[in-house]
């Protein structure tokens, strides 16, 4: 990395879930210094291992390292003229009166929570729930875990004066402030997302108090500065603008100008991600029953709706560990990729791969946990690299029945699909991508998205920006275009219209009698 020469810069802090990141970017949006430092997740309780949590100290301990990291690489943090912090949402913090950390944070894969979950559909009912928030009632949203340490820990509990989930926690260790964004709050499932304040009649129900929670800003709003406690730890300069900052796909959208409803962002990675924005908040029972968040976007006038297929780019991996030793083995002997040469085996394939197909539903999906992944159409004369080309197939037809729902729902109309993430370094399946869904695909010329909305949001509360669309006329770069090649589009289009639908559906029932038979954890 370079040392940073142009001033101003602008900083942005992401807690992701696997990795903790410091990127700091000029106006332009070119990434000029950055830090990076693994999330670890502890797990406390040997009698219950599938407990998950992070540790606020250790969260805060390398975010801290990551800032000093990045402003060793200026000439003069001064530079540096504001900070925002964007991230995954929901783990949230219990701090007494000082602001000293009382519990870890509960991870968000961490299913300890589900009791309390059915409580909220039980007792007051997920439709309601819904209708206020925007959230389908899910475990890991952070008012259960607030309820589950009322239960289980209640001396705890009772010491509590704020409830800070993890990028709240950071502004605060930075800014001494107690602030969220709209966005983030809304990951609570205690945010009424219509009248963009804590919901009195849910922390009612509750019996919690919305007092105890952040004070909730739009995204890129000034909430105070670097203290010089924050600034001595982390080098920053004391002073330095700290903004709210937002969701992470929320903010990633930003950068990528999926602004409007047609666009979709297509964030590829352990799961596929799709986000769209729509200019309100449409809570319907269809979105519902669909399980389809609608929340404040990162702009104070719009709102995004999310969807993801939990079995992504991941299956690349499972693919490898399980079936791909020949090909781990190739690569070890020539030097070469083995996820490059798995992309080249299966851009070699067939299109189609000869009538196989896969339902990539392995991790089952956001809403029913006993769904299953399925190859169907298997002939004995199906090589290696048609099962390969298969899995990336399967998941861009989901991509699609999710665009195809998005539409349905929300009345958007999609044009553009601007992906993001390691799978969209891939030009062959960049191009499957556009076959199958029939939309034109950009990949960004960006690095670390999610980290550079953060650092746009943080230019318009500073005042570098003059507004949101200032700021992404000067950060958003497409690095290639792919267009829907005719003949695949037309191949494409018939198979998902007469095959895959019709697949994923008929396999519900066949799932469900699996389940039975095989829980989802066996």
């Amino acid at each position: 990395m370079t040392t940073a020469r142009e001033p101003p810069y602008l900083l942005g802090i992401d807690i992701g879930t696997t990795n903790l990141k410091a990127n700091l970017y000029d106006v332009a949006g070119r990434r000029v210094a950055a830090a990076s430092r693994p999330t670890m997740a502890e797990h406390p309780h040997a009698r219950n291992p599938d407990w998950a949590e992070y540790s606020p100290e250790s969260l805060w301990q390398a975010t801290a390292a990551n800032i000093r990291e990045v402003v060793g690489q200026v000439a003069d943090a001064g530079q540096i003229k504001a900070l925002a912090v964007v991230g995954m949402g929901e783990p949230i913090i219990p701090v007494d009166r000082r602001g000293d950390w009382l519990y870890p944070a509960i991870c968000w894969f961490d299913r300890r929570t589900e009791p309390q979950a059915q409580w909220w559909r039980d007792q007051f009912g997920a439709r309601r729930v819904y209708g206020i928030t925007g959230q389908p009632v899910s475990f890991f949203l952070s008012l259960n875990a607030m309820l589950w340490l009322r239960e289980h820990e209640p001396e705890l509990f009772r010491r509590a004066h704020r409830w800070l989930v993890v990028e709240d926690y950071v502004m605060f260790k930075l800014a001494s402030v107690y602030a969220t964004d709209y966005s983030i709050a809304s990951r609570t499932m205690g945010f009424d997302v219509q009248r963009k304040c804590w919901s009195e009649e849910l922390f009612a129900a509750a019996g919690l108090d919305p007092g105890s929670m952040a004070v909730p800003h739009p995204s890129g709003t000034a909430v105070g500065s670097v203290t010089e406690t924050a600034s001595a730890i982390t080098g920053l300069a004391a002073g330095t603008v700290v903004a709210t900052g937002g969701h992470d796909h929320g903010c990633t959208s930003l950068p990528a100008n999926v602004l409007g409803p047609d666009s979709v962002l297509n964030s590829t990675g352990t799961a596929d991600v799709m986000l769209g924005v729509l200019p309100e908040a449409r809570l319907s029972d269809a979105a519902h029953d669909a399980a389809i968040p609608v929340y404040p976007h990162p702009l104070a006038d719009r709102y995004q709706v999310m969807d993801c297929i939990l079995f992504g780019a991941t299956a690349l991996d499972w693919y490898l560990e399980r079936f791909g030793s020949d090909v781990r083995t190739h690569a070890a002997r020539t030097g070469s990729n083995a996820y490059d040469l798995l992309l080249a085996g299966a851009e070699q394939a067939e299109a189609r791969s000869r009538g196989l197909i896969w339902i990539p539903n392995a991790r089952g999906t956001p809403t029913d946990p006993a769904v299953r992944g399925a190859f169907l159409g298997v002939r004995d004369s199906h090589t290696a690299s048609d099962f390969v080309r298969a899995i990336l197939e399967g998941i861009c037809y989901e991509v699609r029945a999710r665009i195809d729902e998005f539409e349905r729902l929300f009345g958007a109309n999609v044009q553009r699909v601007v992906a993001v993430g390691g799978a969209a370094r891939s030009p062959f399946w960049s191009q499957l991508r556009a076959d199958i869904t029939g939309r034109t695909v950009e990949v960004l010329d960006t690095e670390e998205a999610a980290s550079l909305g953060g650092a746009m949001l943080a230019g318009i509360a500073a005042g570098i920006y003059a507004n949101h669309d200032t700021a992404v006329r000067q950060v958003y770069r497409v690095q290639r275009r792919f267009t829907p090649d005719p003949v695949r589009r037309e191949q494409y289009d018939d198979c998902f219209r007469r095959v895959y639908g019709r697949c994923s559906a008929a396999l519900r029932g066949v799932d469900a009698e699996l389940a039975a038979i095989f829980p989802p954890e066996s």
